[in-house]
């Protein structure tokens, strides 16, 4: 009973600290706020590799604490460690920020453009994994279930894996492939100002692509009042098809003083040929509107 207990309880922690690992690489690169926003895009492929990687973790715990002996041992590390590269992967791409510092923003691109395809392999390692632990589980009566479950062959159900694996895979790849990718040296977007009321307000699209949220670079200055304004709620983007999206985060100076500057961040976007960032209510003035076709 208390060998159970411990692999449940080894299983559920392999599936958060997964979690964890994501959450933890998103908010250091970049903020929580972030990482959330990334999560709710993908969550289900998100929480199928932790669920995945936790019940290998679960029968690994199982089937070693039955083999005395170690003969039956079996590796958990390849098909997990799989599944943490393509959570690496689905990280990897705020590299962007670096890479092209090193001259090799090709590599960046390429871990963004491939996301999809990345954390595929994982989810199909994870299956694969499942079914090779429970067929050693099973050979050597590790693990007690319906039965149901003990009565599948398991080796069939690892190849019918890896022949879906070997069909799907290229059709995720191709149509990676066919997926335009609008960089920030492709879009060439410049800075908008505007200079109302004794304040000006400079803005310039940073980082920009369609795969990640948009981020802008924000400077206000002014020689007289308080910059006293939370920036995340007096900004709106809308696309070209009018779908308005609210801020993530602001980061930058504080709220206060007579210059201001920091980096306002959107949820990435869809396909769309006009960006229009619109200040509401900044010094007496109603809606400050700054435009930008891609």
């Amino acid at each position: 009973m208390m060998s159970e207990t411990k692999a449940k309880l080894i299983g559920v922690g392999a599936g958060i600290a997964l979690l964890l690992f994501y959450f933890g690489t998103l908010t250091l690169s970049n903020s929580f706020e972030y990482a959330v926003s990334q999560f709710t895009s993908m969550w289900y492929w998100i929480i199928a590799l932790s669920f995945g990687f936790g019940i290998q973790a679960y029968l690994y715990t199982k089937i070693n604490t039955h083999i005395k002996d170690n003969k039956g041992k079996v590796e958990m590390a390849t098909s997990g460690g799989v599944s943490m590269a393509s959570m690496v992967a689905c990280c990897a791409h705020r590299l962007t920020d670096v890479l092209p510092i090193i001259g090799v923003s090709a590599a960046s691109l390429f871990l963004m453009k491939y996301q999809t395809f990345f954390l595929a392999i994982g989810l199909f390692s994870n299956i694969f994994g499942i079914f090779m632990m429970l067929k050693v589980a099973k050979e050597n009566m590790a693990i007690k279930g319906p039965t149901w479950l003990i009565k599948q062959d398991f080796k069939s159900l690892q190849n019918i894996t890896l022949a879906l694996a070997i069909l799907a895979l290229p059709i995720i790849f191709i149509g990676a492939t066919a997926t335009p990718v609008v960089s920030q040296n492709t879009a060439n977007l410049g800075t908008k100002t505007n200079s109302e009321n004794s304040l000006t307000i400079e803005i310039t699209p940073i980082e920009f692509n369609f795969y990640e949220p948009i981020k802008f670079d924000v400077a206000l200055n002014t020689h007289q009042g308080s910059l006293d304004y939370d920036m995340t709620k007096v900004s709106i983007l809308e696309d070209a098809e009018g779908n308005t999206y609210q801020p993530i985060s602001w980061e930058g100076s504080l709220s206060g003083g007579h210059h201001r500057s920091g980096i306002l961040t959107f949820p990435k976007l869809e396909n769309t040929d006009r960006l229009e960032l619109t200040i509401y209510g900044v010094y007496g003035v109603e809606e400050r509107i700054f435009t930008w076709a891609i």
